[in-house]
């Protein structure tokens, strides 16, 4: 598995049947707000000087008036400001388990798994956003937890 780019989530999530809105960079969230899966690059799309910026860490949410969700497999529930204030209108649980290591770049894979899983398996956000992430070893063993994703995204892709 290699860092997925913004199409290739997108292509991944439409396989999955997955009601994704759309991947974003932080600062170019829609101003109309849709209910479904939103995945969010951490990095503005364009730095001060206009240069394209290749982005940093993929993160997602879930829109949905009643059991809304944020997953950061880096486990951080500290949003960017762009995105509490997007999220800010609803009650959003926020997970803070990390399942990702700091060399990992498999943010992408994450979202698109727990973003799977979430649509799955029903019930309140906590409970089940806490069910995927008690698949993966919290002590970053990062070897153990790039088998349990890539076992589990086969299974869930073929």
């Amino acid at each position: 598995m290699i860092a997925l780019y913004n199409d290739e989530i997108s292509n991944i999530a439409e396989r999955l049947n997955l009601p994704l809105v759309g991947v974003y960079n932080k600062n170019k969230l829609p101003s109309e707000r849709k209910s479904g899966f939103y995945v969010i690059n951490l990095e503005n799309d364009y730095d001060k000087y206009g240069n394209k910026l290749a982005g940093s860490h993929w993160v997602c949410f879930s829109l949905n008036k009643n059991n809304s969700w944020y997953f950061d497999s880096m486990g951080c529930d500290l949003m960017p400001v762009e995105v509490e204030r997007y999220l800010n209108a609803y009650n959003v649980y926020k997970n803070d388990d990390q399942v990702q290591n700091l060399g990992s770049e498999y943010c992408g894979h994450f979202c698109l798994a727990a973003m799977y899983y979430m649509h799955h398996h029903h019930g309140q956000a906590r409970v089940v956003l806490n069910r995927f992430t008690d698949m993966f070893y919290h002590d970053l063993d990062s070897i153990h937890n790039y088998k349990i994703l890539k076992n589990y995204l086969n299974s869930i892709l073929h």
